[in-house]
């Protein structure tokens, strides 16, 4: 074999080394940016608005509850019944059912994969009970001192830790993706 024909050998066979190492560098960085791509609507789509949603509506309980009833030994009176319907359908309400929308319409976001996690199950069974007071409530069908009931109570005591977890890991996982597709974060 002639020098000639070595050197033809040898630049081909770097060429086509670069192919395959560029051609596998390309697929590593788009499964990377697929990766990223899920990560961010998980983010945007499911996990930050319920985790936004969720410390809203935990920071307007605390303030409600420190305000509306301190002590809540002894019955309601009726003022005190109306409040609670008042709050319930005007501010509670609508935070919960806009967090049943995002976790229905967005459950291929869902971090877990088979099932879904109790909490956000147990959080649409609860705006679903309340729905059916609610609209007793609408329709003027209750007593005065009437507070309503639900057959699962909202689950906050799980659903706020698991929404804090699920989106600190997320924001670490696309920072992650971020820095290895060396994009600014």
């Amino acid at each position: 074999m002639s020098v000639e024909q070595i050197a033809l050998v040898v630049t081909v066979a770097l060429a086509l080394i670069g192919y395959v190492v560029k051609y596998l560098n390309d697929l590593r960085l788009a499964v990377r940016k697929d990766q990223l791509d899920r990560v961010n609507r998980q983010l945007s789509d499911l996990y930050g608005p319920l985790f936004a949603l969720d410390a809203v509506g935990s920071r307007l309980w605390r303030e409600f509850r420190a305000g509306f009833r301190p002590d809540p030994a002894g019955p309601l009176t009726r003022d005190e019944a109306a409040t609670w319907r008042l709050w319930m359908t005007a501010v509670f309400m609508p935070l919960h059912r806009q967090m049943k929308e995002l976790i229905v319409d967005n459950a291929d976001l869902l971090r877990e994969s088979g099932e879904m996690p109790d909490s956000l199950l147990d959080l649409c069974a609860n705006v679903a009970g309340w729905e059916l007071t609610a609209e007793r409530w609408r329709t003027g069908d209750f007593d005065p001192l009437d507070t309503g009931t639900t057959l699962v109570n909202y689950p906050r005591d799980v659903l706020t830790p698991y929404l804090k977890n699920a989106y600190r890991e997320l924001k670490a996982e696309q920072g992650r993706l971020l820095r290895a597709l060396r994009l600014p974060s």
